[in-house]
């Protein structure tokens, strides 16, 4: 599952009003870590995104049952593990509550013999501890990204990941492409978390990864593009080397092929891999039969409507490609 959507559990976690799951779920576990009668990939996946939630988020504490000690932001402008990195050093078990350790005291959870550092900084937090207040009903949590109603907003999410950081070439190639934004998304997840065979066994979700195109070898992201026989067969019928064709971790280092132009070679190149996608679906949903005529014109009809995604310089490339595109 996308990381937008799963962000977008963890927050209904936290505000379950009208949604049966959440209220199932949080009688099930601990709020502030996700542990509790609960297993399965699924969880796995939303606990990894706590640290990325907490980062959105900020708390209002009210009886503290709810909110990580040190890693939400629940006094001040960032996590206390953020403030006093020496001390958050030395303790012993991380997502203690602040309930937890107000009662029992911060030196049940922290290592013995501190630095003089970490000491200096655990009178500060034992101030801050002694301040604080408990209150009726439970904790608040706001986040930065939330409508008005409470929910997540998965757009403004998706806008701060791809606005943020340093670019790397396979960001570049993906985000900065011509093509429709699904497939963008396509082309991103195929890095490592599609939904090829091979990913749903490691789940167990399938007993076989065996690809259902040309039944012989692990359907892999890689398998998938350019290592099944039928996908060899389409990139050969359109004058290219599938030899040549990157390893899907690195599709950013595609060369053009064949006299193909280069201006506009990620996008089109993005095209194909979409319409292969597509065309396994064809076999292992509707039980169609590999059908190189069928994806061919699948490309030339995509192509032609991709025309007017192209820059103005760059609509011409698409006669190109279509000419690439019949049997």
């Amino acid at each position: 599952m996308p990381a937008g959507l799963l962000l977008k559990l963890l927050h209904r976690l936290h505000h379950p009003a009208g949604s049966s799951w959440a209220t199932w779920a949080r009688q099930r576990i601990n709020l502030h870590t996700l542990h509790g009668d609960v297993e399965g990939a699924h969880w796995d996946a939303l606990r990894s995104l706590l640290p990325a939630y907490r980062q959105l988020t900020f708390v209002s504490v009210r009886d503290g049952a709810t909110t990580a000690f040190w890693e939400d932001t629940w006094t001040g402008g960032q996590p206390l593990c953020t403030s006093f990195p020496a001390l958050y050093s030395h303790v012993a078990r991380h997502g203690a509550s602040v309930q937890e350790t107000a009662s029992l005291g911060l030196t049940h959870f922290l290592v013995p013999r501190l630095t003089r550092e970490a000491a200096e900084e655990l009178a500060i937090v034992r101030d801050i501890v002694s301040s604080w207040i408990p209150q009726q009903g439970g904790d608040e949590r706001e986040c930065y990204l939330q409508a008005e109603n409470k929910s997540l907003i998965t757009r403004k999410i998706y806008r701060l990941a791809v606005s943020t950081g340093s670019p790397c070439a396979y960001f570049s190639f993906v985000w900065k492409n011509h093509a429709p934004a699904k497939v963008k998304f396509f082309a991103w997840l195929i890095q490592n978390r599609i939904q090829c065979s091979v990913n749903l066994k490691r789940k167990n979700i399938l007993d076989s990864d065996t690809c259902e195109v040309c039944k012989r070898l692990p359907e892999s992201a890689d398998h998938l593009i350019s290592g099944c026989t039928f996908s060899q067969s389409f990139w050969r019928h359109i004058g290219w080397d599938p030899a040549a064709i990157p390893p899907v971790s690195q599709l950013w280092e595609l060369q053009t092929q064949g006299g193909a132009p280069a201006r506009s070679l990620p996008t089109m190149f993005l095209l194909c891999c979409w319409q292969l996608w597509n065309h396994r679906h064809n076999v292992v949903f509707r039980s169609k039969s590999p059908n190189l005529r069928h994806l061919l014109l699948e490309c030339r009809a995509a192509a032609k409507l991709w025309r007017w995604r192209l820059p103005a310089l760059q609509r011409g490339d698409s006669d190109y490609w279509s000419s690439l595109f019949v049997m």
